[in-house]
C-alpha cells in the first residue's frame, strides 16, 4: 500500500514539475477576410514553446464586438521545442464595423481534451470589417527580469504610465496597477510559485511567465 501511494505521489510532482517547465507564448497572429458573403474570418496564429507542443482544440465567442478565441495544445515536453502555426476560420462574424479579438492559449497535458483552465499567453488586436488586407499583431520584446526572482521584478523599456496586471498559474488576478510609475514591480507580497505578467505596452499586450522564490 505504501509503494502505491508513493508512486501516486511521484507520478503527481512529475506533473507539476512539467507545468512549472512549459511555456507558450503567442509569436504573432494575422487576421484576414476569407469570405465576405459568409463574414468570415482566419485567424493564423504562431506560438512559440520552451518544449514539445501541438495543438488540440479551440473555441470562440462572439459577444457584440467583441471575439474571444480560445486555443489549446497539447504538451509533450519530450519533443523538441518548435514554433507552431495554425489557421482557425470563424464563421457569421456581423458586420459592425470595428472588432476587438482577444486570442487566449491554454496548455493541457491530456492528449485527448482541453478543459481551458492553464492559462499561459495572451494577445488582442483591433480590426475593422470588412478586412481591406491583413491586419497584423506582433508581440514586442519586453522583457521581465530576473526569472525566477525574490519579490522585486524589472523591465527592459520604460513603462511609465502603462498598465500591469499580473495573474497567478489559474488566471486569477492578484495584482493591478492602472499606471506605472518605475520600470519595476515589487511582487513581494505574494506567494511564492508561478504567475503570469501582463503588460499593456504600446498599443499591444506582453505576457511574460515569472517564478516568485522569495
Amino acid at each position: 500500500m505504501k509503494n502505491i501511494i508513493y508512486f501516486i505521489f511521484l507520478f503527481c510532482f512529475s506533473l507539476i514539475g512539467k507545468a512549472q517547465l512549459m511555456d507558450l507564448h503567442i509569436n504573432n497572429f494575422i487576421v484576414s477576410d476569407i469570405n465576405n458573403l459568409n463574414n468570415s474570418i482566419n485567424v493564423n496564429l504562431k506560438v512559440d514553446t520552451t518544449s514539445g507542443a501541438s495543438y488540440l482544440s479551440n473555441s470562440y465567442t462572439i459577444n457584440g464586438s467583441v471575439i474571444t478565441l480560445k486555443v489549446c495544445y497539447y504538451v509533450d515536453a519530450s519533443t523538441v521545442a518548435l514554433t507552431l502555426n495554425n489557421n482557425f476560420i470563424l464563421n457569421n462574424i456581423p458586420n459592425l464595423g470595428n472588432y476587438t479579438l482577444n486570442v487566449i492559449v491554454y496548455e493541457t497535458y491530456d492528449p485527448t481534451t482541453c478543459d481551458y483552465t492553464v492559462f499561459q499567453d495572451t494577445a488582442t488586436l483591433n480590426f475593422t470589417t470588412n478586412l481591406t488586407s491583413n491586419q497584423l499583431l506582433v508581440k514586442d520584446d519586453l522583457i521581465v527580469f530576473p526569472n525566477p526572482n525574490n519579490g522585486m521584478l524589472f523591465f527592459n523599456e520604460n513603462l511609465i504610465d502603462e498598465s500591469i496586471v499580473v495573474f497567478d498559474n489559474s488566471g486569477r488576478i492578484v495584482k493591478e496597477i492602472n499606471s506605472v510609475s518605475s520600470n519595476k514591480l515589487n511582487i513581494s507580497d505574494l506567494e511564492n510559485g508561478i504567475y503570469f505578467v501582463k503588460v499593456t505596452h504600446k498599443d499591444s499586450f506582453k505576457i511574460n511567465k515569472i517564478i516568485l522564490e522569495k
